[in-house]
């Protein structure tokens, strides 16, 4: 499965319509993309997918930044802290914010893996812009992340053709199971 969340909707807000219609309320973009990963890894005819988390616009991820504090949309960004820098990155710094993002969605998965601690440790590419955690298992599930742009078109060869490898590998997984 694959699933795209975009990291420059984290202040930005949808019209959400209560059930008699008549009173609006705005939701954050972002929460509702997380709310809706957490439905979606919980499909029963998922539950042995590998997923794979594309998280999007990073470019317009760190234009706003710049100007805005992802702090105010989500409080508790104040005190992250990523396992591999030993004191909280600055505010507009956009690897830390970046990893906070992805901290959130890992946390959604962590919470479906039976056993598995919370932790998470990330890498970069050659280019230093593909951060893929180590994957969690669940049931077989596996998950992977990327940074991506999409009109970076070195960023998205190098993600499609790592999630045509994870594709192949699991192809031939899967044929070595039914020899």
């Amino acid at each position: 499965m694959i699933f795209v969340a975009s990291l420059s909707d984290f202040d930005q807000e949808l019209l959400d319509k209560t059930a008699n219609n008549y009173e609006d309320r705005t939701v954050n973009r972002m929460e509702e993309s997380l709310a809706l990963f957490n439905v979606v890894i919980q499909d029963r005819f998922l539950q042995t997918a590998s997923i794979i988390l594309l998280l999007n616009k990073t470019d317009i991820f760190q234009e706003k930044l710049q100007e805005r504090d992802l702090a105010d949309y989500f409080p508790d960004y104040a005190h992250f802290q990523p396992e591999s820098q030993p004191a909280p990155g600055p505010k507009k710094d956009p690897q830390t914010a970046g990893q906070y993002v992805l901290s959130k969605y890992m946390a959604i998965n962590d919470c479906h893996v039976a056993g598995k601690s919370a932790s998470s440790s990330t890498e970069k590419d050659e280019q230093g812009k593909v951060w893929r955690p180590q994957p969690k298992t669940k049931n077989g599930q596996l998950m992977f992340a990327h940074f991506t742009c999409a009109t970076d078109t070195k960023n998205i060869k190098l993600i499609t053709k790592a999630v045509e490898d994870r594709l192949a590998e699991e192809a031939l997984s899967i044929m070595a199971l039914r020899v």
